[in-house]
């Protein structure tokens, strides 16, 4: 009996120390999340719905523009190979329009996501105590002396120049006053309107020479009796003002292109990626509008546009505002050609 008893009690031991500690409402929940894979971070995200919807990488990379490459950065979260942050927030807007989810939700994911990188990064090494004050105290025993003395050796440089300066302002404000002075020490006002007045002219008889009609023989010795001629003075004579600048008409600035281009205009509600290369390839813009620079470009035809985020720009050709036709739109990207006329192609 004794033996029985003892083979029972080691059963139940033995499964005593078999049985597993209930879980709790946490620990499930954060095993059902490794379990799934889903990270709570913008590529997470959407590599969880893209899954979810049976798409393959290269599907996605095509609908996108993209490489797969980029789409595997993407999910991964790494967001410093697609260069600039507005190309990732662009990218990441285009992704979750594709998968229809919420791009607001993504992007915060990706604030909340960059916020935790920049804290990380902000904080600062630790520093050894022994450390910091065996340094403490190299910096107040050799330092702090030439650091003084370095300190008034700038200000007397300083002073020195300011000195300068001011003997030189004095010397040239002198020599304007005495060579713009005049000899007698007073400056006589100029009148601005001045008359002219001409005298009464009296005309003997005797100069004066009778005018010979047309049709007369012409008169060897002249003799015409005149009495009395005199002119009457002209009427005085006013200088005229110059007219004032501000009465000639403003010059407008042409707003025709030279000749052989067309000029483009992009106007940015928001931020978006732009590229214009005229009709000889060459780049004429590579960088991100912005809603405070509108650009004004004078390009060679046909000219190649791209806009990374087609609703947050306006465009006007040579002067005239015109639409980006909807066929020329896919993804919120807008590709287009500028043909010499100023259509859209």
């Amino acid at each position: 009996m004794s033996e029985e008893r003892k083979s029972v009690d080691d059963a139940h031991a033995a499964d005593a120390g078999d049985a597993v500690p209930a879980k709790t409402d946490a620990e499930v929940l954060l095993g059902a999340v490794i379990e799934l894979g889903i990270r709570d971070t913008p590529g997470g995200r959407l590599q969880a719905e893209r899954e979810r919807l049976g798409l393959d990488l290269r599907r996605v990379a095509e609908d996108l523009h993209l490489s797969v490459q980029s789409v595997r950065d993407i999910e991964a979260d790494r967001f410093a190979e697609l260069g600039a942050p507005v190309f990732a927030k662009g990218h990441l807007r285009r992704y979750a329009t594709l998968l229809a989810i919420s791009p607001e939700d993504v992007l915060a994911r990706y604030e909340r996501l960059s916020g935790n990188v920049r804290a990380q990064e902000s904080v600062p090494r630790a520093v050894d105590s022994s450390r910091r004050i065996d340094v403490m105290r190299e910096a107040s025993t050799f330092r702090i002396a030439p650091r003084v003395g370095n300190l008034f050796s700038t200000r007397a440089v300083l002073w020195g120049v300011l000195a300068v300066l001011v003997l030189a302002v004095s010397g040239w404000f002198a020599w304007t006053w005495r060579v713009a002075a005049p000899s007698n020490g007073a400056i006589e006002p100029v009148p601005t309107t001045q008359l002219l007045t001409v005298p009464p002219v009296n005309i003997d008889a005797s100069v004066i020479t009778a005018a010979i009609p047309p049709s007369a023989e012409p008169v060897k010795n002249p003799s015409v009796t005149l009495s009395n001629v005199a002119l009457s003075p002209p009427a005085p004579v006013v200088a005229l003002a110059a007219p004032s600048i501000a009465s000639q008409p403003a010059i407008l600035r042409s707003v025709n292109p030279p000749a052989g281009k067309v000029r483009l205009r992009l106007n940015f509600n928001q931020e978006s990626w732009a590229e214009v290369h005229d009709g000889r390839g060459n780049r004429m813009m590579y960088d991100v509008g912005r809603p405070d620079l509108p650009r004004t470009i004078d390009a060679e035809p046909p000219v190649q546009v791209i806009l990374g985020y087609a609703p947050a720009a306006s465009v006007e050709i040579n002067g005239r505002a015109v639409a980006i036709p909807v066929r020329r739109i896919a993804n919120s990207v807008a590709r287009f050609t500028v043909a010499a006329d100023g259509s859209i192609n």
